[in-house]
Formats: structure tokens, C-alpha cells, sequence
């Protein structure tokens, strides 16, 4: 395939991968799309906080799965309804095993509310 920025003829491998595209690969090398890519950040007013500003949630989503994976954390019923479909939600992501279980109303509840975790029933 040959890039349509540099122009040279690569192979397939070399090439950027995108789904959309035919064939999944995008117009791009991997050199060229990772240049373009850099320009446009810079460009853009792109700054590393924004890319990590929910890291802290993230991390927490993971260890939490991690611990139901290994056996370390059972998911109970939702503490309002008792419904077996639940969701953990975190009053501090800094503690991911610290985890109310709640169904999906009722987590949605919580966070349109704004409300604190003593005040929930």
C-alpha cells in the first residue's frame, strides 16, 4: 500500500489500522498518522490533563473488576430494591474495594441527585 502523505510504498503491517476503512487500514503509515497526530494536539490546545482527567475513576473501574475476577469482591443486591442486576458505584475512588451495589436506576438516581452517600436509604 502507499501512504497518501509521504508517498512510499508500504506494507501492510506498516500501515495505521482503521476499521471504517476498507480492508481496515487507514491512508496513513504509522510514521505519518503518528506526526499528523502530534501537530494536531499541539494545535488543537490539547493538554495531557484533559486526557487523564477521569485516570482516577478508570483505575478504580479496573481494580473493581479485577476483584470480582479473582474471587476477592461478590457482587451483592442492590442495596434499594435488591434487584440481582447491579452496579458498584464508588463514594472515593481511591478505595475500589470500598463498593455500594445498586441497579442501574438506582446508581442513575444517586448521580442525578448529586446525593451523598449517607442520605440514600
Amino acid at each position: 500500500m502507499r501512504c497518501a502523505r509521504c508517498l512510499v510504498e508500504k506494507l501492510a503491517e506498516e500501515m495505521q489500522k482503521n476499521h471504517k476503512r476498507s480492508g481496515g487500514l487507514g491512508a496513513y503509515c504509522r510514521k505519518c498518522h503518528a506526526e499528523y497526530m502530534r501537530k494536531y494536539r499541539e494545535n488543537t490546545g490539547y493538554e495531557r490533563e484533559q486526557y487523564h482527567k477521569h485516570s482516577g475513576k478508570k483505575k478504580c473501574y479496573v481494580q473493581t473488576r479485577r476483584m470480582i475476577k479473582r474471587g476477592k469482591l461478590e457482587k451483592g443486591l442492590c442495596e434499594v430494591c435488591e434487584s440481582t442486576q447491579v452496579q458498584a458505584h464508588h463514594g472515593d475512588y481511591s478505595k475500589p474495594a470500598e463498593v455500594r451495589w445498586l441497579c442501574k436506576a438506582h446508581h442513575a438516581e444517586i448521580h442525578r441527585k448529586n446525593v451523598s452517600q449517607k442520605t440514600l436509604p
